[in-house]
C-alpha cells in the first residue's frame, strides 16, 4: 500500500511545483510589463516603452514626442514584418547572413581603429610650396565651370540717396574714398563686397538681375568697368577689376582650400597603408601571423 502512495505524492508535489513556477512566471511578466509595457508586437518580437527613450530631447514638447514615437513605432512594425516575411519566403540562409554581419562588424571595427590612429598621427600642416606644386601638377582638375571676377559689388534699395556719390566711390582708389564707400555700404546697402582680392562667382551674383538674361555676360566682364542695373526695388553695382571665364583654369586662391583637403586626404590614405603594413610586419616578426603553404 505504501509503495503505491509514494509515486502519487511525488506527482502531486511536481504538479504543485509546476503551478507555482507558472504563477511566478506570470507575475514576473506582469511586473515587467507594468514597469516597462510593450507598445507594439510583431509575432514574437516586442517593442517596449523604454525602447523609445532615446527619441526624446529634453526640450521636446509633448506633441513632438508623440509624433516621434508614432513614427518610430510604425517604422519598427514595418521593418519587423519585412524581416519575418524575408525569413519565411526568401530562402533565408541564416549562416550566410551571420557571415555578412560578422564581415560588416569587423570592417567597421577596423575602419574606426585605423581612422583614430590616422587622425592622431597625420600632420595637418600644408605649406604654400605643397599647395603650389599640387596646383601646377593638377591644373586640368581646376577648370572653371562658371566665370569669376575680382572687384566690388553693392546692392542698394532703388530709392537710395546720393547715387552719384556711390558711383564715384566705387571707382575711387584712395584710402579716403574706400573708407567713405565702406561707411556708405554700412548705412544703405542690402548686400556688398568690397575686398578686391577675393574672387567672386559672377553668374551667381547676377542671377536675380537683368544681366542674367544678357547674351553678352562675358563681354561685360571683359570691359572691366562699373556695371549698373536695376529692377523694381533694387539697384546693382559691379566694379570689375579682374576676371576668369568659364573654361579657364581657376585661380589658385579660389581653389586653395580644395587643394588642402586633397593633400590631407592623400596623406591619410598613405598613412593608413603604412600603419597596416607596419602592423603586419610586427605580427610576422613576433610569430603572431603565419601564412602557410597552400
Amino acid at each position: 500500500m505504501l509503495r503505491k502512495t509514494i509515486p502519487l505524492a511525488l506527482i502531486g508535489g511536481a504538479l504543485l511545483l509546476t503551478l507555482a513556477v507558472f504563477k511566478w512566471a506570470q507575475n514576473t511578466r506582469k511586473s515587467r510589463f507594468s514597469d516597462n509595457p510593450p507598445v507594439a508586437r510583431v509575432y514574437k518580437a516586442y517593442l517596449y516603452k523604454s525602447d523609445l527613450d532615446h527619441l526624446y530631447a529634453d526640450k521636446s514638447s509633448a506633441e513632438d514626442k508623440a509624433k516621434m514615437a508614432e513614427h518610430y513605432i510604425q517604422s519598427w512594425v514595418s521593418k519587423q514584418l519585412l524581416i519575418a516575411e524575408a525569413e519565411a519566403h526568401s530562402g533565408y540562409n541564416k549562416a550566410e547572413v551571420e557571415r555578412k554581419l560578422l564581415d560588416y562588424r569587423n570592417d567597421l571595427l577596423v575602419h574606426d581603429f585605423v581612422e583614430k590612429l590616422v587622425n592622431a598621427q597625420v600632420s595637418r600642416e600644408v605649406s604654400d610650396e605643397e599647395i603650389k606644386s599640387y596646383y601646377k601638377a593638377h591644373r586640368k582638375d581646376f577648370v572653371l565651370r562658371s566665370s569669376l571676377f575680382k572687384g566690388k559689388f553693392v546692392i542698394v534699395p532703388k530709392d537710395v540717396p546720393q547715387k552719384a556719390e556711390l558711383n564715384a566711390l566705387l571707382v575711387g582708389k584712395s584710402e579716403k574714398q574706400r573708407a567713405a564707400l565702406k561707411r556708405y555700404c554700412l548705412k544703405f546697402a542690402r548686400d556688398y563686397s568690397l575686398d578686391e582680392n577675393v574672387w567672386l562667382p559672377w553668374e551667381k551674383l547676377i542671377k536675380d538681375t537683368s544681366l542674367n538674361s544678357s547674351k553678352n555676360k562675358n563681354t561685360l566682364l571683359r570691359t572691366r568697368k562699373l556695371i549698373q542695373t536695376s529692377d523694381s526695388t533694387q539697384r546693382y553695382y559691379f566694379k570689375i577689376s579682374a576676371y576668369k571665364l568659364a573654361g579657364d583654369v581657376s585661380p589658385l586662391a579660389f581653389v586653395r582650400s580644395q587643394i588642402i583637403e586633397r593633400i590631407l586626404h592623400k596623406r591619410k590614405i598613405e598613412l593608413a597603408g603604412s600603419i597596416k603594413k607596419d602592423l603586419l610586419q610586427r605580427a610576422k616578426k613576433s610569430n603572431n601571423c603565419v601564412i602557410y603553404e597552400h
